[in-house]
């Protein structure tokens, strides 16, 4: 009974994604893909191939996130479900980084989410193309796609979905209460954006966290928009320099703590890695030290020494202290 057992094990990893328990998540993951490649079970890897990716994104890791999301579009599409959780993670790194493909990849969501009648394929690309849309200046349409979706939501009693789309319909200009939603969103609605902020940080979602900070005070937008450069979502990072340039708020004239990293590419985690990496530390000492899956260790440290250009892992850590990236 080949085909239940990996969605039990679907499942698991999918219900500690929904409750942003990450370090449940990602070895749950590791365990169902191996499971659905070992049996050639390829809608499912397909699938749970986007549902990791999705794992990436919120933990700030947008690079690697469209790295799997990508591999995973590259496969046949066995159905249009299998490939609507990799297609949304696509389309939301597209729209905060403001790609002109961002609108197409997001077409290729709608239809097939919205026809499942499922809250677990329409929440999330809903909130996705609401994003897009106010990300884009279109307030109408913003509002339009969060309040398609909210009504189900909130029957359904999912807190997650429920604070994603009213936080979507907030920004976009439409009051709505904060009753029903999870913790951090519960908090940005009512206006407690140091909390929300403290309580995204505690989950480890530092693009959430971002979100939380830049409606608060004048130091928390320059650090919001320091994470936003630091992720690489220019197209967000626009919209609060505008808004800061509005509220009469000195704008820092780019990226922040986040440029040395910058440029050499690499994101927050794969800096985590590669400060492991030049301690001598192995790739299952990393995984356990970040609390992470050995196979994700393996991901991180390949797009290091592919950004980095290097052939081994001790000359990543010389090319990254030359470039001034890394340092003693």
């Amino acid at each position: 009974m080949d085909d239940h057992a990996l969605r039990a094990l679907a499942g698991l990893a999918t219900i500690h994604l929904e409750q942003r328990a990450y370090h449940f998540a990602e070895p749950e993951f590791e365990r169902a893909l191996h499971y659905a490649e070992s049996h050639d079970l390829d809608a499912y890897a397909q699938y749970l191939g986007g549902q990791r990716a999705r794992l990436y994104l919120e933990r700030g890791d947008s690079g690697l996130a469209e790295r799997e999301a990508r591999r995973v579009l590259a496969r046949p599409e066995y159905s249009a479900v299998t490939t609507i959780p990799a297609l949304v993670v696509l389309g939301v790194v597209q729209a905060r980084r403001g790609d002109p493909e961002t609108a197409t990849t997001l077409a290729r969501v709608r239809v097939p989410a919205f026809a499942t009648r499922e809250l677990q394929r329409i929440g999330p690309a809903a909130t996705a193309l609401a994003e897009h849309a106010w990300l884009t200046g279109d307030f109408a349409t913003a509002i339009a796609e969060a309040q398609s979706a909210l009504e189900m939501a909130q029957h359904a009693g999912n807190t997650w979905v429920i604070g994603q789309l009213a936080f979507r319909l907030h920004l976009a200009g439409r009051t709505v209460g904060a009753s029903g939603a999870a913790e951090p969103w519960r908090l940005s609605l009512a206006g407690d954006w140091h909390g929300a902020a403290s309580a995204w940080a505690a989950l480890g979602c530092p693009y959430e966290r971002a979100e939380a900070l830049a409606l608060g005070d004048e130091q928390a937008m320059a650090e919001a928009l320091a994470v936003f450069d630091m992720l690489g979502a220019a197209r967000r990072a626009g919209v609060l320099r505008r808004a800061m340039r509005n509220r009469g708020v000195r704008v820092p004239v780019g990226p922040r703590r986040a440029t040395r990293a910058n440029r050499a590419g690499l994101t927050v985690r794969q800096m985590d890695v590669l400060r492991l990496v030049d301690a001598g530390c192995t790739n299952q000492e990393i995984a356990d030290r970040l609390h992470v899956a050995p196979k994700t260790v393996d991901h991180h440290v390949s797009a290091i020494l592919e950004k980095l250009g290097a052939a081994t892992r001790r000359a990543a850590a010389s090319t990254a202290r030359r470039l001034g990236v890394l340092s003693d």
